[in-house]
């Protein structure tokens, strides 16, 4: 009887050998050997990824060294998902710079529970070092005098009004009104050199104006 349990016991063994647990759950690859190959220490057989969250490794220029920082935020696309964006935070930057490119790596970690994202995708990285929401309007609508700016708004008369403005940052055709307008107010882009204060203007566009309050600031007037 006491034979018979060690060679149970020692199946049980013989039989662990022959099985392969990982240490966490995840999604399986390709077999890489075939049924029956001797399988030896150091042999890959699969392969296990777990990507409900994913590392993304990127260097930035030295010269934005000051607003790097754990925590930032960052957008991230795939060319195999276009318009799709993915949003993850910094969780480390290198000590060093690389001596050759004057560059640093950044290791960002995005969620992807939905597991679009694969290893070894190529992707395109904003990183987004100041977040503010901020009312925009187009360039075009800015009119300029000395060293001060105005635009032209219009009220639910069609009357005419101009109005001096503040201005901050600047992007492609926007700029930022800092003070001087509100949200909902009714801006003129084009048409400018025809209008005066307190004229009444017909609105060429007037049909695709949103409903208030999401009105969009860019509407081309003319002398009405």
């Amino acid at each position: 009887m006491k034979k018979a349990e060690a060679n149970v016991a020692a199946a049980r063994v013989r039989s662990g050998d022959r099985r392969i647990i990982a240490p966490f759950s995840g999604i399986v690859g390709t077999r890489r050997i075939s049924v029956g190959a001797l399988v030896s220490p150091g042999t890959v057989v699969t392969t296990l990824d777990n990507i409900s969250k994913v590392k993304l490794d990127f260097s930035i220029p030295e010269t934005f060294m000051t607003s790097l920082q754990p925590g930032l935020d960052i957008e991230a696309g795939a060319s195999a998902y276009p318009g799709e964006i993915s949003k993850g935070k910094v969780v480390a930057v290198e000590s060093r710079i690389d001596p050759v490119t004057r560059s640093v790596s950044v290791r960002a970690v995005i969620d992807n529970t939905d597991v679009h994202l694969r290893p070894g995708m190529l992707m395109i990285v904003q990183l987004i070092k100041d977040r503010r929401e901020s009312l925009m309007i187009p360039e075009a609508a800015l009119l300029a005098e000395s060293d001060q700016q105005f635009v032209f708004t219009i009220d639910n008369q069609n009357v005419v009004t101009r109005l001096k403005v503040v201005i901050g940052r600047r992007r492609a055709g926007s700029v930022e009104i800092s003070e001087g307008l509100h949200e909902g107010y009714i801006v003129v882009k084009e048409g400018l050199q025809d209008l005066r204060p307190g004229s009444k203007v017909t609105i060429v566009n007037a049909k695709d104006l949103p409903p208030a309050p999401a009105r969009a600031s860019g509407l081309v007037a003319q002398p009405g």
